[in-house]
């Protein structure tokens, strides 16, 4: 729709705006003054009359959006109340962080009004608390499935994750399995019929890798088929030290010594680089 300079500028007017320079055309930015809040802004004319209208000034839509979005203080200190929270500053307004405390954990918490009237939680430490206490294993459950899996337990369940001190019922010796671990297979490792025999002899060995300079030390069965130390061989490490020890599980006196003890001269230890072939339990070192 067409306007002539009269015409626009008295739309313009009736917005709340006073042109500032001449008038431009409909589909042009129309540089004016806000006589409310006093911003310069550069409208359209044609965004204040057609179908789909804009704010003239968007300072002064934004302050009434505010006004609207706005609650009384009373109200907003009586509804966090409710939600178990204690207002430690006065309220601002719904979008921003309102210190309060928790009445669940006693804990400080900034969670904003709106938020809280959205339905969240407000407190981050309940809130993994409650998720916490969800996901944790019943303890008279978790000891059955331990039972269940031919281990005694010996100590009293803490979480999924953490070794669990228990005896085979089976071999009777001591294990430390976690009870993920043993619902997602494995059960006594000395019963096990994978990998080496830990009861049986076995082999402590120390290889290095001189183009990465790491050093490696790891236990192996000493009656193996297919040779531990033939692998890291065909993957460019070399045996530098071996010991064999009557069970995997017997204390050797090497084991315990830093890897830089049997590293090649004028070596010290330092982090594997992660293109290191083998995986496994490793330490690496470098030139000094």
């Amino acid at each position: 729709m067409r306007h002539d300079a009269e015409t626009a500028a008295a739309v313009m007017r009736a917005a709340g705006l006073e042109p500032l320079e001449p008038y431009p055309g409909t589909a042009f930015p129309w540089k004016s003054r806000c006589t409310k809040c006093g911003s310069i802004v550069s409208p359209r004319l044609g965004s204040l009359t057609g179908r789909s209208r804009r704010p003239a000034c968007k300072r002064c839509a934004d302050r009434a959006s505010g006004e609207a979005q706005r609650h009384d203080e009373d109200l907003a200190v009586a509804e966090m109340r409710e939600h178990g929270f204690e207002p430690q500053e006065p309220y601002r307004g719904v979008k921003y962080p309102w210190r309060c405390l928790c009445h669940g954990c006693g804990t400080i918490t900034s969670p904003t009004f709106g938020s809280i009237l959205a339905g969240q939680s407000g407190c981050r430490r309940c809130a993994d608390l409650r998720a916490g206490a969800a996901r944790r294993e019943d303890p008279e459950r978790a000891a059955a499935s331990m039972r269940e899996a031919g281990l005694e337990p010996l100590a009293p369940y803490t979480t999924t994750m953490t070794p669990w001190r228990c005896r085979c019922t089976t071999c009777g010796r001591i294990s430390t399995p976690t009870l993920g671990k043993i619902r997602s297979g494995p059960r006594c490792k000395y019963c096990a019929r994978f990998g080496f025999d830990r009861a049986a002899p076995a082999r402590v060995y120390v290889v290095t890798h001189a183009q990465h300079g790491a050093v490696k030390i790891g236990v192996a069965g000493a009656l193996q088929r297919n040779d531990r130390i033939a692998q890291h061989r065909r993957r460019g490490w070399a045996l530098f030290y071996g010991h064999h020890v009557p069970t995997a599980t017997t204390p050797c006196p090497s084991s315990r010594r830093s890897c830089g003890a049997y590293g090649p001269p004028g070596t010290a230890s330092s982090s594997l680089p992660s293109r290191c072939p083998m995986a496994g339990p490793r330490r690496s070192t470098t030139p000094v």
